[in-house]
């Protein structure tokens, strides 16, 4: 099986509690979520193949400052991830009357 080809015999994990308050486990659990979307999938391996060119195209210090760069920028987006997804489930909790 590639990378990008995830076991999808498992279901992603169900938002709990003990979840929600784990910044990490909430991380792979989006992870989880995502890597069964098509659309998602198809747009890693789009970035793959694009950062592959730009690697050959590039001098390796500019390929490094890049990577950093990128690197930031995947955190940060991580990190908005969990926040929405924190937000989602603490309205979905409100909307069912179950909010704490």
């Amino acid at each position: 099986m590639d990378p990008y080809t995830p076991d999808l015999d498992d279901d992603p994990p169900r938002l709990t509690e003990d979840i929600i308050s784990d910044d990490a486990l909430l991380g792979e659990a989006v992870d989880a979520l995502l890597e069964r979307d098509l659309v998602a999938r198809d747009r890693q391996q789009a970035i793959v193949l694009h950062h592959s060119w730009l690697a050959a195209a590039v001098e390796p210090e500019v390929w490094q400052l890049f990577l950093h760069i990128e690197a930031l920028t995947n955190e940060s987006h991580s990190d908005a991830l969990v926040v929405v997804a924190k937000w989602a489930y603490q309205e979905g909790r409100a909307s069912r009357g179950t909010a704490s």
